[in-house]
């Protein structure tokens, strides 16, 4: 019967959809930088902006492989966030004129392969108020969809999502990248999710032991403690009736 605890929680998501997740912490400067270890490999990060603070990611990039990002953000209280965080690639110089001349180009790319939303939705320019490292440019991706924006159901942390950017392109040189979440505008709920990455690298043993515990430390990260509720009624009753059996009450 305790087995049947991951099991429920299995069956609640279908696998296609779950992220693995990176935990992000203090990452507030380059040198703190959360690693994303494969941009490719399917990842989302739980995060909050905070006053003047910038959010910090990188990861390793290789010539011709594909970059996919996006930027959600959660429905709380059955109120949609006005949050519209920024997203900004940071790269060589000869690197972001590459993205640049791909992702405004007549066919920009736009791999939906991954996403829930429904196209790619940014406007792009090079006004990146912070500070880059030398020889870096920086690509600032801003959301243009008039809110509140198209919401969907996101099956792994069963939640409301509202869609900003989503941002698909060639990594043009092997190099290092890093994606810099930050907003002109804070609200009450600051909270937004990146997601990284289109190929799934779960395991059979993945589905029982680190997606039970990813759809948990989900919710807590939107703020909804709901599921943790009730995995510990879940668990009460397991427990009660294991007593039982033994006889102890």
């Amino acid at each position: 019967m305790v087995c049947a605890i991951p099991l429920m929680l299995i069956l609640l998501v279908p696998s296609a959809s779950a992220h693995k997740l990176i935990d992000s912490g203090d990452n507030h400067t380059y040198d703190t930088a959360t690693i994303i270890p494969d941009v490719e490999l399917s990842r989302a990060i739980y995060a909050e902006l905070e006053p003047n603070k910038q959010n910090y990611y990188t990861f390793e990039g290789k010539q011709g492989d594909t970059f996919f990002g996006e930027i959600v953000v959660a429905t709380m209280n059955n109120e949609a966030s006005e949050l519209e965080p920024k997203f900004a690639i940071i790269a060589d110089s000869s690197s972001i004129s590459k993205i640049k001349s791909q992702v405004n180009g007549q066919n920009p790319p736009c791999d939906l392969s991954h996403t829930m939303g429904s196209g790619c939705f940014y406007d792009t320019d090079t006004n990146f108020p912070y500070s880059v490292p030398s020889g870096y440019g920086a690509l600032v991706f801003s959301n243009v969809l008039e809110l509140p924006s198209e919401e969907f159901y996101e099956p792994f942390s069963m939640t409301e999502y509202s869609q900003r950017q989503t941002i698909s392109f060639d990594i043009p040189s092997d190099s290092t990248y890093y994606i810099v979440a930050y907003s002109d505008e804070l609200f009450d709920n600051n909270r937004y999710t990146l997601a990284t990455g289109f190929i799934e690298d779960w395991s059979a043993l993945d589905f029982v032991t680190l997606l039970p515990y990813y759809i948990i430390q989900s919710n807590v990260a939107l703020g909804d403690y709901s599921l943790v509720y009730m995995m510990l009624f879940v668990v009460a009753i397991v427990a009660v009736a294991i007593l039982k059996k033994k006889k102890f009450f």
